[in-house]
């Protein structure tokens, strides 16, 4: 009789320093394994990231605890390795449920689905859950004040710090045009990371990081920044670097290489008013990923990175429309002799092209074109580059009236 088992893969799982190797048999009919990404503050603050990859497990096998540390959380205990500190495994107090950090298998995709936006309740995700659109933020009646300083710490607080406001006193003018926005003085440069060590050591595919100088970090008591403080362990994760975690609930903390001024925070640890991607305190690099190399082939940092210019461009417009005290519905109605209903944020972006076009949608309904110059031996196609001069120009035309321009045409000067 033929054997009708359903055949089982084995997949290998890993933290940075290999101290910690487990594997999870998953039968062939269910993979591949339902993953959910979740972006609720204990996450955030264990990984130091903007959200983590999540999926339930069978039991692992081969797990060691003695090289493990376990903290628990009010639903389940959390498991990360004693060396490096990548998060590693959850257990509901529960039961036998098991949830792995994606990161950490030797597969780098996930495979590529729309993922679902969940509010979250206090009683988790269910039927009466409200589905989020794709652009959803919470809302904010105020623009978040412009404060000194702004607090950092692990989930535990074990681990607490403040970063203050760029100094052109307290850094070299080099570390100064490498490390400050040159749009903005007060932001520091901030960008998303796809290396393998960062993948591992955060339990996360893509690890969002601030770039800062020593001289702008003070511990919670006053006393300037050292490598460790609190409850601080570090790792040497490769020659001239040390990464730092919290010892008791193992969040990532920080990145230093010797003999530099800089530090690498993790974003996700951040007490920004904003929310969490602390835009009132960083200016992000979206024409690329840190290190994509090591993530070749993966549709979902290809798609991160396709995102984030997405997300450049609609920033950039809405900072347009802000920076030039510009209202499209208010041009729109002083232009044009028929009633116009308002166009509607966000905008659609379209990057099929090897020039991102984007569109509003209204009734009647009206094309945006955005159209810049650019100074430098950069491509084109570098989207919102970082140290070039751009000239940004916004115009609206009306295609039920042969595409005649309705207003005047609005520059920005980057």
């Amino acid at each position: 009789m033929a054997d009708t088992k359903d055949p089982v893969t084995t997949l290998t799982a890993s933290c940075l320093c290999k101290n910690t190797t487990f594997t999870v048999s998953i039968p062939n009919s269910d993979l591949p394994i339902p993953t959910r990404l979740c972006h609720c503050n204990i996450c955030r603050r264990f990984h130091g990231t903007f959200a983590a990859f999540h999926a339930d497990i069978p039991p692992p096998i081969g797990l060691n605890y003695d090289t493990l540390t376990s903290f628990e959380t009010p639903c389940a205990v959390r498991y990360f390795c004693s060396k490096c500190g990548a998060q590693v495994l959850d257990r509901a107090k529960e039961g036998e449920n098991w949830c792995v950090s994606t990161a950490i298998f030797d597969h780098k995709d996930v495979e590529g689905r729309e993922l679902k936006r969940w509010k979250t309740t206090p009683t988790g995700r269910g039927a009466s859950d409200e589905e989020l659109p794709l652009h959803w933020r919470a809302a904010s009646s105020t623009e978040p004040a412009k404060e000194d300083r702004v607090h950092v710490h692990c989930h535990c607080n074990g681990t607490s710090f403040y970063l203050h406001r760029p100094n052109p006193s307290k850094m070299s003018h080099e570390l100064a045009e490498k490390r400050v926005s040159p749009r903005d003085p007060s932001k520091w440069i901030a960008k998303v990371c796809a290396c393998d060590s960062c993948r591992l050591a955060a339990g996360a595919q893509l690890v969002p990081w601030a770039y800062v100088t020593k001289g702008h970090i003070t511990q919670a008591n006053g006393e300037p920044f050292e490598v460790t403080f609190g409850t601080l362990k570090a790792y040497r994760s490769s020659p001239g670097a040390t990464r730092t975690f919290c010892g008791t609930c193992g969040a990532q903390c920080h990145y230093v290489r010797d003999e530099e001024d800089i530090v690498d925070i993790p974003v996700g640890l951040l007490d920004a008013e904003s929310g969490t991607r602390a835009e009132e305190w960083l200016d992000w690099q979206t024409e690329k990923l840190g290190y994509p190399g090591d993530a070749e082939g993966s549709g979902l940092v290809k798609a991160c990175a396709e995102g984030l210019k997405a997300w450049a461009f609609f920033r950039y417009l809405t900072h347009i429309q802000r920076a030039s005290e510009f209202s499209v519905k208010n041009m729109a109605e002083e232009q044009s002799t028929s009633p116009l209903e308002a166009p509607e944020l966000p905008i659609t972006i379209s990057l099929s092209t090897s020039l991102p076009t984007c569109s509003l949608s209204s009734s009647p309904p009206f094309t945006v074109s955005i159209v810049w110059t650019l100074s430098g031996s950069r491509p084109i196609w570098a989207l919102i580059p970082l140290r070039s001069r751009m000239t940004y120009g916004i115009e609206i035309r009306d295609p039920q009236r042969n595409g005649r321009r309705i207003g005047p045409t609005i520059n920005y000067h980057q």
